[in-house]
C-alpha cells in the first residue's frame, strides 16, 4: 500500500500537469483559429483565401447561396437538397456553381479545395446517396 501523503502529492502533480495542459491547448487553438482552419479533407484554410474567393462566389447565385446558408448555420450539416431549395436552383445548376468553385481555387491554391467539408451521406429513398455541407463556426464567423 502507497504512502497517503505521497499518492496525495502526485495528485496534486498530474491536476498541475492538466491546468498546463489545458492552458497550452487554448492557446494553440487559438492561434490556429487566428490563422487558419483545418477543414476535413479539405486542408488548411484562412481568412485571406476566404477574402480571395469572395469574388468568385458572390458573382455566381448558386455559391452565394451555398455559402449564406452554410455560415447561417454553421456546424450543422446540410443536405444538397436543402441547399438546392434554399438557392432555387436545379440539380445541374448547383453542380456546375460547384464545379466552378472547384475550378477557382484549383487556379488559385494549386488544389480543389473548398472552405467547407463535403460528405457523401447515406443513401436515400430515391436510391441515390446525398451530398451533406458542413461549414465550421469559426470559417462562418469570418465569412460573415
Amino acid at each position: 500500500m502507497e504512502d497517503i501523503a505521497v499518492v496525495r502529492q502526485e495528485i496534486h502533480t498530474v491536476r498541475g500537469m492538466l491546468v498546463d495542459a489545458e492552458r497550452r491547448l487554448a492557446q494553440l487553438t487559438d492561434l490556429i483559429d487566428a490563422e487558419g482552419m483545418i477543414v476535413p479533407r479539405q486542408g488548411l484554410w484562412t481568412r485571406a483565401q476566404l477574402d480571395q474567393i469572395r469574388s468568385v462566389v458572390s458573382d455566381n447565385p448558386g455559391l452565394s447561396a451555398l455559402f449564406d446558408l452554410l455560415s447561417q448555420r454553421p456546424d450543422q450539416r446540410l443536405t444538397f437538397s436543402q441547399v438546392l431549395e434554399y438557392a432555387g436552383r436545379s440539380d445541374s445548376e448547383m453542380r456546375s456553381d460547384l464545379r466552378q468553385l472547384s475550378r477557382a481555387t484549383s487556379r488559385m491554391f494549386g488544389s480543389k479545395t473548398w472552405p467547407f467539408e463535403a460528405d457523401q451521406g447515406p443513401i436515400a429513398p430515391s436510391g441515390r446517396a446525398e451530398m451533406l455541407y458542413r461549414m465550421s463556426s469559426t470559417i462562418a464567423g469570418w465569412w460573415r
